[in-house]
C-alpha cells in the first residue's frame, strides 16, 4: 500500500468518526477534543487519524493534490490539530488556552486554504473545494446569526434559531463529505494519472 492510500484512508476514517461524532453530540453527548466519554473519545481520535493523514498527504503530494496551495493547507490543518491535541486538557486560567484556541483557528483557515486550492483545479477537486467553502461560509453565517443577542434570547426569533440549526448541519454535512471526498481522492487517485506517468511509445 502506498503512503498516498495510507493518507486517505486515514483522513477517510476520520470522516468517519467525525460523523458518530456529529450523532453523539445530536443526541446530547458530551463531546470535547480531549474529554471523557464516547464523543470526546471518537473527536479526540477523528483529530488524530485527521492531522496524520493530510500531513502524509501534504508531504506526498500525489495527484490531484499537488498543488503547492492545498498541500499548505493540508499542512495547516495537521499542525493546528496537533496544537489542539496538546493543549486540550489546559485548564481556564493557564495560557495554554491561547494556544489551543489558535490550533482551533488553524485548522479553519487551513480548511479554507485546501478548498480554495481545490477551487483552482479542474474535475473532482473543484467539487470537493467548493463543498468544503460552501460548508464553511454556511457554518459561518448560521454561528454568526444564532449567536446574536437579538436572536438568541428572543421568543419571537424561535423559528430562525431553528433555521439556522438546519444550516449548521447542512455545513456539518458539507464539510464531513468533502473530508471523505479526499480520502477517496487520495486512494483513487486523479483519473488520467497513470496514463500520463506511462512512458510515450516511440512508434
Amino acid at each position: 500500500m502506498t503512503f498516498t492510500r495510507i493518507g486517505g484512508l486515514l483522513v477517510i476514517a476520520a470522516a468517519s468518526l467525525l460523523t458518530v461524532t456529529l450523532v453523539i453530540a445530536l443526541g446530547g453527548g458530551s463531546v470535547s477534543v480531549g474529554g471523557d466519554g464516547p464523543g470526546s473519545a471518537t473527536v479526540t481520535a477523528a483529530l488524530v487519524l485527521l492531522g496524520a493523514g493530510l500531513l502524509v498527504l501534504a508531504i506526498v503530494g500525489p495527484p490531484p493534490f499537488g498543488g503547492r496551495l492545498v498541500r499548505t493547507g493540508f499542512a495547516t490543518v495537521a499542525v493546528g490539530g496537533a496544537v489542539e491535541l496538546a493543549s486540550a486538557r489546559a485548564t481556564a486560567d493557564s495560557m495554554l488556552v491561547f494556544a489551543f484556541l489558535l490550533g482551533g483557528l488553524a485548522v479553519l483557515v487551513g480548511l479554507i486554504i485546501s478548498g480554495i486550492g481545490m477551487l483552482r483545479m479542474p474535475g473532482r477537486p473543484r467539487w470537493v473545494g467548493l463543498m468544503f467553502i460552501a460548508g464553511i461560509a454556511l457554518a459561518l453565517v448560521a454561528g454568526a446569526v444564532a449567536n446574536d443577542p437579538g436572536v438568541a434570547f428572543s421568543t419571537d426569533a424561535a423559528g430562525l434559531r431553528a433555521a439556522m440549526s438546519v444550516t449548521a448541519m447542512v455545513a456539518a454535512g458539507l464539510m464531513l463529505a468533502a473530508l471523505a471526498a479526499i480520502g477517496l481522492l487520495a486512494w483513487v487517485g486523479e483519473p488520467g494519472a497513470a496514463v500520463a506517468a506511462a512512458p510515450l511509445s516511440a512508434e
